[in-house]
């Protein structure tokens, strides 16, 4: 049960000038090492700064805390560490080359690659001091650096030479731009919640001074986390964090059966690896000894009902109480290959060209889909 103001209340949100800069040159070859080729080469920078703050509210409307009662009983102090503005940055460098080369008449190759300098950085800056927690300052603190090769090779190729039966496909890598949010929770300015044992001394359902022992790693605190959608606090940069990437491989058959009408079977698969999570290095999956079983309650979330599936239980993991303290929270983002995600698609077309004042497309694609964690999630094994 929640009353008074939103926890949400004060959540503000600004993106700076992003700063971008591309060129690209082009120059095609009619007759250069067995057939024409279409060259292309370009360059992208892209610089962005935003962030997502929260202003500091007014005793008179609730103040920078939230009270938590259990059942109308006094359980918990949440105090934000208010008013803060974390600002992060994010700059993509970036060159590729590109050859559109036609071999004869037949069969046209696609061929390229992309380098990418993709950087993450804190910015100096400095959050005035609130209700419960001081002012902070920070210089510039360096996130990994991720460099990447992209290459493509994909293909089309006149089955038949009368320019009526077609065969793509190919392969081709991407890699992820730099996410602002695997560089946020570096920025020791972000928003931040503290919970603390609470006791109403007066009972006079509210808090005051007193009440609680404030000091972070005494009696009454429980730990530090994240507020709204930031990460959570106390992040180690890991220099060797990989750079999710994509392979996709595609084949597709098109065929004209008849004047301005052509049909299309397209196969596609997607792999995507090395996919971001966050890792505790001080209190691991290992950890996770106490397990707590509990029958399945069914869609009504009641056990002992008509909807309880029979026989069937839930199992969750959790670490011993003495590990839950901030002394062991040390999160870094890796790398991980259980969180391999795979994609197949397969889809068909018809289409009917502009003609005679008319046309129609229509297509059916099926898609099997294995995401085994969601993305950016914690390990453990109650997200695995």
């Amino acid at each position: 049960y929640i009353s008074g103001l939103s926890p949400d209340a004060g959540n503000i949100v600004d993106h700076f000038r992003p700063w971008a800069t591309r060129g690209s040159i082009g120059w095609f070859r009619p007759d250069l090492f067995l057939g024409s080729h279409d060259f292309k080469a370009g360059y992208d920078d892209v610089k962005t700064t935003s962030g997502r703050g929260w202003i500091s509210r007014p005793s008179t409307v609730g103040g920078d805390y939230a009270l938590r009662f259990n059942a109308g009983a006094p359980l918990e102090f949440v105090a934000f560490n208010a008013p803060n503005f974390p600002r992060t940055t994010v700059h993509t460098t970036a060159v590729y080359f590109a050859d559109k080369w036609s071999v004869g008449r037949r069969l046209t190759l696609n061929l390229g690659v992309r380098w990418s300098r993709d950087d993450g950085y804190i910015p100096a800056q400095c959050r005035e001091g609130g209700t419960f927690f001081t002012a902070n300052c920070n210089d510039h603190i360096q996130g990994a650096t991720q460099r990447s090769w992209s290459p493509r090779l994909y293909f089309t190729y006149d089955v038949t030479g009368t320019g009526k039966t077609a065969l793509k496909g190919g392969w081709g890598r991407f890699s992820d731009w730099r996410n602002g949010n695997h560089v946020l929770p570096l920025n020791p300015n972000v928003a931040l919640q503290r919970r603390y044992r609470w006791r109403d001394l007066n009972g006079n359902g509210d808090y005051n001074a007193g009440e609680v022992n404030l000091t972070v790693g005494e009696s009454d605190f429980i730990e530090e986390v994240g507020r709204g959608n930031a990460a959570i606090a106390n992040v180690r940069s890991n220099p060797d964090q990989p750079q999710t990437k994509e392979d996709q491989f595609s084949l597709s058959l098109e065929r004209e059966l008849m004047a301005n009408f052509a049909v299309r079977v397209t196969g596609l698969y997607s792999r995507r690896f090395d996919v971001i999570r966050s890792q505790n290095l001080l209190r691991g999956p290992e950890t996770y000894t106490i397990a707590n079983t509990r029958p399945d309650p069914g869609p009504d979330g009641r056990v002992g009902t008509a909807d309880d599936p029979a026989g069937k239980f839930l199992t969750w993991w959790e670490y011993p109480r003495e590990l839950a303290t901030f002394a062991h929270q040390l999160n870094t983002l890796v790398g991980d290959p259980n969180a391999t995600e795979t994609f197949r698609t397969i889809e068909m077309t018809g289409q009917k060209r502009l003609s005679n004042g008319w046309q129609v497309l229509t297509s059916y694609s099926a898609t099997k889909s294995d995401i085994p964690v969601p993305a950016e999630s914690n390990i453990n094994p109650n997200t695995d």
